[in-house]
């Protein structure tokens, strides 16, 4: 297991060139499950994190934050409002060696192509995941409510998720 310090270098090496994609896993069994694809790296969700504990954005408290992260960190500014083409290569140029970072949400079918193209170096999905999950929780569960079960027929099954995990515990 490499050390602390050798997974920041390794990390801030990703910067240097190129775009990479970067998701955000809001519980163990999302970071489990995007480390085994192959991603180099993964970030945290605040947002994501704090509805896994029943709490808003923002609402879950530094400490805890710090507790589950603590081993995280590096050098990037972080833009997750910015989705229009001139104003990333604007922020780009501004903070440049340092780089950015840009959250995949509204960006008007960009790819990370186009991103890299303006300067970018990371792509993350923020609470995408979360959001997603939690749609899907939601609209079963208001099915469930009106006494219909149909939502859950199309989802992966537990001896899939079984083996995932199965697989990726025999690594730990």
């Amino acid at each position: 297991m490499p050390a602390v310090d050798e997974k920041r270098k390794a990390f801030r090496a990703l910067h240097e060139t190129g775009c990479f994609v970067l998701p955000n896993p809001y519980d163990m069994g999302t970071a489990r499950y995007l480390q085994g694809l192959g991603f180099k790296a993964l970030a945290t969700t605040s947002s994501g994190a704090a509805w896994s504990y029943g709490f808003p954005d923002g609402g879950l408290g530094r400490d805890v934050m710090l507790e589950r992260f603590a081993e995280a960190g590096a050098d990037c500014l972080y833009a997750p409002d910015v989705t229009r083409p001139d104003d990333i290569a604007t922020i780009v140029r501004a903070v440049q060696p340092k780089p950015v970072n840009v959250l995949a949400r509204n960006l008007g079918g960009l790819t990370v192509a186009d991103l890299a193209a303006l300067g970018v170096r990371r792509v993350s999905v923020g609470g995408g995941f979360a959001r997603l999950a939690w749609t899907a929780v939601m609209r079963a569960a208001e099915q469930l409510a009106a006494g219909r079960f149909d939502a859950v027929d199309d989802a992966v099954s537990g001896a899939t998720l079984n083996a995932l995990f199965a697989k990726d515990a025999e690594g730990r």
